[in-house]
């Protein structure tokens, strides 16, 4: 009897880690096709909506149950992994000899005023945060690239529409609601990094939930480690770099495919802007960029481009 209760148990700590992580990254903007496609690929049916991914993992209850949600929690433990550490970043980049970026990189693993030392530095703890302080986590070690990824709190605002509750509302003469909306407002983790480049001498500091937040409350978050960062190595200043020339650069790189680009031509006579983030062409190998950029000289101010790794996961800058 007790290892029959034992082994539901199992199944259903399993089966809550899973259902919170798939919460998580429906919160965090993450796409319900990619998660799919993983689930598909472990013998899961087709699904459209993280609704839907969660009512199969609370209904699983034939077969090998708990081998199902191993295999479940192992592809999205690594999906949430790779969302927090690479999407929804908004980062500069600040120049800074090599000296100083292993003090400061060393600095943030003691005991400092600035921030408050995580207890794992080996993953991401994803347990709510209960206080204001910016919290080291994950540490990344390569051997001229360090990250430190930091666990920040956000506040998040949602509308959800509440049509259900209309007829329990006093009626008003000469009124009708047709639509009522309840905003609610919860605390999420915003994991922002710091990045060491220490063959380029380059400190990077990143934002984190770009997509999900306003900018202007990214960059205060990216502007506040910017500060402590400063005043932990005793820095005089620190000055993010202007990245203009790169949008050209990246534009004439062969490597990787331009998704959206903009530019002006230098007589002004052709401002294009174009996109293919569904189809994921390069837009550069259309007929009309082809035609409209001839023989000009464009001034590029915006791009998204993305590149294919190893892996054959991609990774997309703009």
């Amino acid at each position: 009897m007790n290892e029959k209760t034992n082994h539901q148990d199992e199944i259903n700590a399993l089966k809550k880690d899973i259902l919170f992580k798939i919460d998580l990254l429906k919160r965090r903007g993450a796409l319900c096709g990619e998660l799919n496609t993983k689930f598909t690929n472990i013998g899961f049916s087709n699904s459209n909506t993280f609704k839907a991914l969660n009512a199969k993992i609370k209904n699983l209850d034939s077969g090998d149950v708990k081998k199902q949600l191993t295999q479940v929690q192992q592809v999205i433990d690594k999906q949430l992994s790779d969302h927090i550490k690479f999407t929804n970043k908004r980062a500069y980049f600040y120049a800074l000899p090599k000296v100083e970026l292993n003090k400061i990189f060393s600095l943030l693993q003691q005991p400092n005023e600035f921030f408050l030392l995580g207890e794992n530095n080996t993953s991401f703890n994803l347990d709510e945060l209960t206080h204001d302080l910016i919290e080291t986590s994950l540490i990344v070690e390569d051997n001229d690239f360090k990250v430190i990824y930091l666990k920040n709190a956000r506040n998040r605002r949602d509308n959800i529409r509440i049509q259900g509750e209309i007829s329990k509302i006093k009626s008003v003469e000469n009124e009708e609601i047709i639509d009522l909306i309840k905003v609610i407002q919860y605390s999420m983790n915003a994991y922002d990094f710091i990045a060491f480049d220490l063959k380029n001498e380059h400190l990077i500091i990143g934002g984190d939930l770009n997509e999900i937040f306003p900018r202007q409350e990214t960059e205060k978050a990216i502007e506040k480690i910017q500060i402590a960062i400063r005043k932990l190595g005793k820095l005089s200043d620190l000055k993010k770099k202007n990245l203009r020339n790169c949008v050209e650069n990246l534009e004439n790189e062969e490597g990787g495919d331009v998704l959206d680009h903009a530019f002006i031509t230098a007589d002004g006579g052709y401002n294009h802007a174009g996109k293919s983030i569904t189809s994921g062409q390069d837009v550069r190998k259309d007929n009309f960029h082809s035609d409209g950029i001839k023989g000009k000289e464009a001034d590029y101010y915006g791009i998204v481009k993305a590149y294919t790794l190893q892996n054959e996961e991609k990774v997309i800058v703009k």
